[in-house]
């Protein structure tokens, strides 16, 4: 391109033969020689432009070249490899009045000034990805007006991976068709000036965020979360916060998100959660909170959520004084649970008498040393087990008794040097992986006669792990 003021050098443009009877017809229409016509029908069919940088030294940026009535959707990409600043103009888009979709990746910008988007009345989608964390100095600055309420078929915003510090006080509120806000991989700290709160959402008398539906903040700066900070997002589906570094959860922080399904509090610093962390939020199936230091579950903290269909406690530090029969009682749905990583050494025979739609179990890397039997007498539906890497000596007759559905089973990396000749009579027809590997078995079991479905075994080398 050079430094020629004309964007894309001269329009030659490439004018594509019809393919098929299916060939959108947009492939037809001149391109920019930077740009390439990408997709098959005229429901994705995008307009990909590779440029080294958007308004800067190299080049200054024309995109009035681009044919308006046609571009649909728009693609920049610039290159990732060169670290020549970027910037868009106001009212750099206003000609394109079609455009539905619009992403910007690997720009190095710095800010984005009010008008940016100025004109695209029927955007629906905006992606800005600077990836400016690959230059370290540079964050992105986003004014007080960017997000005006011309951009009111606005459904969804990325700005994830912008190294952001902070965000303009009400960014998101006149955007009132707002449904999925992603801003992961930036450095917020603050979520004070998003308004989500119902009590200080009035922004010009309207409210913050009311139509979103999903909101993604994980990989950032958040510390804390305070009491009721969401509690203006009524419609709040799914809510991600993993890998903040967080250390505190207020006990009202989920209020209001009464239509909550997914949250994801994982990779944090949280050693405990208030009691009443879900009280408003009954209806959600699936919790994340794997990779933190959790050392204490209120009791009943889980009692109310009839719903949830995954949960996920790996990586905690979680003893058997918290992972009882009263955990998780009253979750007749839970399909998935994983309670691996952590500190578990004994089992009570009740722990998960509620569980009967369960399917996926994951004990792993734990302390255990013995099952009580009859504790998986009602998993009928249980198909995979795992107690890997835990100190089980014995595997008696009645051991998995119920689990008439289990197709995989991992025993590897334990004590055990005896298996009940009857141990899997209940999943003989339906056993189909066995892990034994790494333990103490001094010939190959009899039980393993009785399983005629078997199509994995593993049976390895004696363990001389101690753990």
């Amino acid at each position: 391109m050079g430094s020629s003021p004309a964007f894309f050098g001269i329009i030659i443009g490439t004018i594509f033969g019809v393919l098929g009877a299916s060939m959108s017809k947009s492939l037809l229409y001149q391109a920019p020689d930077e740009c390439r016509w990408v997709g098959s029908t005229d429901d994705d069919v995008t307009l990909v432009c590779k440029l080294r940088t958007i308004n800067s030294e190299l080049e200054n940026t024309n995109f009035s070249v681009i044919q308006p009535q046609n571009t649909i959707r728009l693609r920049l990409e610039c290159s990732d490899g060169l670290f020549f600043q970027s910037s868009i103009d106001p009212g750099s888009f206003r000609a394109l009045i079609e455009l539905r979709s619009l992403s910007v990746e690997y720009c190095k910008l710095s800010n984005l000034t009010d008008g940016s988007f100025r004109g695209l009345s029927a955007l629906r989608n905006l992606t800005i990805r600077t990836h400016n964390s690959d230059w370290s100095a540079m964050s992105l600055d986003v004014g007080r007006g960017v997000f005006t309420e011309e951009l009111e078929s606005l459904e969804g915003l990325d700005l994830s991976d912008n190294n952001m510090w902070t965000i303009p006080d009400g960014m998101i509120c006149p955007l009132r068709a707002l449904q999925r806000l992603n801003l992961t991989r930036n450095r917020i700290r603050d979520l004070g000036p998003f308004h989500l709160s119902a009590s200080i959402s009035t922004v010009s008398s309207k409210k913050c965020g009311s139509a979103l539906q999903m909101l993604d903040l994980s990989h950032n700066s958040i510390e804390n979360l305070p009491a009721a900070i969401f509690s203006g997002l009524g419609r709040l589906a799914e809510l991600r916060l993993g890998g903040n570094g967080m250390n505190f959860i207020a006990d009202r922080a989920l209020e209001g998100l009464i239509s909550l399904a997914i949250v994801d509090l994982s990779e944090n610093r949280l050693t405990n959660l208030p009691p009443e962390l879900f009280s408003e939020a009954r209806n959600v199936q699936e919790i994340y909170l794997q990779n933190n230091t959790l050392n204490v579950l209120a009791p009943g903290i889980f009692s109310e959520l009839t719903q949830v269909v995954v949960l996920d406690l790996s990586h905690n530090e979680l003893t058997s004084e918290w992972i009882n029969g009263a955990t998780f009682r009253g979750m007749r749905r839970l399909i998935v649970l994983d309670v691996s990583s952590n500190r578990i050494s004994r089992l009570e025979v009740t722990t998960f008498r509620d569980l009967t739609s369960l399917q996926i179990l994951r004990l792993q890397e734990n302390q255990i040393e013995t099952i009580p039997d009859g504790i998986f007498a009602d998993l009928g539906n249980l198909h995979t087990l795992v107690l890997s890497n835990n100190r089980l000596s014995v595997v008696d007759g009645t051991t998995l008794q119920g689990l008439h559905s289990l197709s995989l089973l991992s025993l590897d990396y334990n004590r055990i040097g005896h298996i009940d000749r009857a141990a899997l009579k209940n999943c003989s027809s339906t056993l189909q992986d066995l892990h034994l590997n790494g333990n103490k078995l001094a010939r190959v079991p009899d039980v393993l006669f009785d399983v005629p479905q078997l199509k994995t075994l593993d049976l390895g080398r004696e363990s001389n792990n101690q753990h």
